[in-house]
């Protein structure tokens, strides 16, 4: 018995992305059973209803209301959905057609049922040299993909894929898990960045994660709703602190990864500074939410007040 899919997929506000993005899981050469739409914002439905009309793809469009957030969206759409198998795409990726086809390949094969999730490959990823000596500074040797590093930073390195592998975790954005076992391990709905982190970390204690290179996508950057640059240095450190507090080993070799990545964080930054006085106000306010991540969590424990949301499974 062959198993049936679900696309979900989180939406606010980028209508010309998301129709590009349903353009390309229209033309799958295995075509997902259903594709639900969460979304925050205010999507033409109608518009959206159209391009299913040929095909025989069950198509769910939900207006969320309430709190918006990609997290809580995607746990929606897992309630939502009746598959075997969910997957998980932003709204402004552009999957090959093969993407769906690749992913299931995978999950046929595991006769045992210990493979919970399966991930796929962003071909636009590609890191520059300054992207990779910036985190081999953090302590993040990025000439791999997959790991969590001591201080709970995810290894994400998609060109180093080459075949089909365990990893330690699996972006949000370019994964499907099956659902029963997604049912047990939500989504974090309290903060943005590591949910994705967080989940996996406690999925594979019991399961196996996969990562192939058979399933690619693009994943296109939209500016459209988009982080500025405080919030963003912001976010990378209340975010990670709250990830590493609530899951992370307490051992000495981590706690000290976890504070030499800070330390690394701030002097980085604070070169960049010299480096490209071009960028003065972007890295400024960068280097600020970093500087204001820290005090908070270190002063208001802003981190504690994160992370609240549904935590079945995360024991």
């Amino acid at each position: 018995m062959s198993l049936t899919t679900a696309a979900i997929i989180p939406t606010y506000d980028r209508p010309d992305d998301l129709r590009r993005c349903l353009k390309s899981l229209v033309t799958q050469t295995h075509l997902p059973d259903q594709v639900i739409v969460i979304d925050d914002g205010q999507t033409d439905e109608a518009a959206l209803r159209e391009m299913f009309a040929s095909t025989p793809i069950d198509f769910i469009y939900h207006r969320k209301l309430g709190q918006p957030g990609v997290a809580r969206s995607r746990n929606l759409g897992v309630q939502l959905a009746q598959a075997d198998i969910v997957f998980f795409f932003d709204d402004d990726v552009i999957l090959e057609p093969e993407y769906i086809a690749e992913t299931l390949s995978v999950y046929e094969a595991d006769q045992a049922g210990e493979i919970a999730g399966v991930g796929g490959v962003i071909t636009n990823a590609h890191l520059s040299l300054s992207v990779r000596l910036y985190e081999l500074w953090r302590g993040h040797p990025l000439w791999g993909h997959g790991r969590v590093f001591p201080d709970g930073f995810n290894q994400g390195n998609y060109e180093a894929v080459r075949e089909v592998q365990s990893v330690e975790w699996l972006a949000s954005g370019v994964s499907s898990y099956r659902r029963s076992v997604k049912l047990k391990y939500p989504f974090s709905e309290g903060f943005a960045g590591y949910e994705t982190i967080e989940h996996c970390y406690h999925m594979r204690r019991k399961y196996r994660l996969l990562i192939t290179p058979g399933a690619r996508l693009a994943h296109m950057q939209s500016p459209a709703s988009r982080l500025q640059p405080y919030e963003l240095g912001y976010r990378d450190v209340v975010d990670l602190w709250c990830h590493f507090v609530r899951n992370m080993p307490k051992r000495p070799v981590n706690c000290l990864a976890f504070a030499w990545m800070l330390v690394a964080t701030i002097l980085a930054q604070s070169f960049a500074l010299l480096l490209k006085p071009y960028h003065l106000p972007r890295i400024l306010a960068r280097l600020g939410g970093c500087v204001g991540g820290i005090w908070d969590c270190l002063v208001r424990r802003a981190y504690l007040n994160l992370g609240t949301g549904n935590s079945e499974g995360l024991t």
